[in-house]
């Protein structure tokens, strides 16, 4: 009888299982309601970052987009924002970092779900 268990998986396999736990909720922030593959708004201390939750770490969430997860600066007023998404009408300062972000949770102020494409592009 072969036993079979993580010791013969390759490394690649390894950060695939993982990837796919981490996809399902089953690992990361425990308890956190954000699942990857999920759009988010996170507020900062400093700014707001918006894009696709692609990992979450035991400290940071990482986030991308089309063009790189965005770092907005001010959001112009809130509810239109939520409402209608990011646009030069009510936003300013929206800028696509061209990569990954790591935001870190000592740092998050508050996050939700956002409903609107992610900007590629400077507004």
């Amino acid at each position: 009888m072969v036993r079979r268990g993580f010791e013969n998986l390759s490394n690649q396999d390894l950060l695939d299982l993982i990837r796919e736990a981490k996809r399902r909720g089953l690992m990361g922030a425990q308890g956190s309601p954000w699942k990857i593959g999920q759009a988010l708004m996170i507020e900062t201390v400093t700014w707001f970052w918006l894009g696709e939750l692609v990992d979450i770490g035991s400290d940071y969430y990482l986030l991308d987009g089309p063009n790189g997860a965005v770092r907005v600066a001010d959001e112009g007023r809130t509810w239109p924002v939520w409402e209608k998404g990011l646009s030069s009408e009510h936003s300013s300062s929206v800028e696509p970092t061209g990569a990954q972000r790591e935001v870190k949770i000592a740092a998050v102020v508050s996050i939700g779900p956002w409903p609107h494409d992610i900007p590629s592009e400077q507004i």
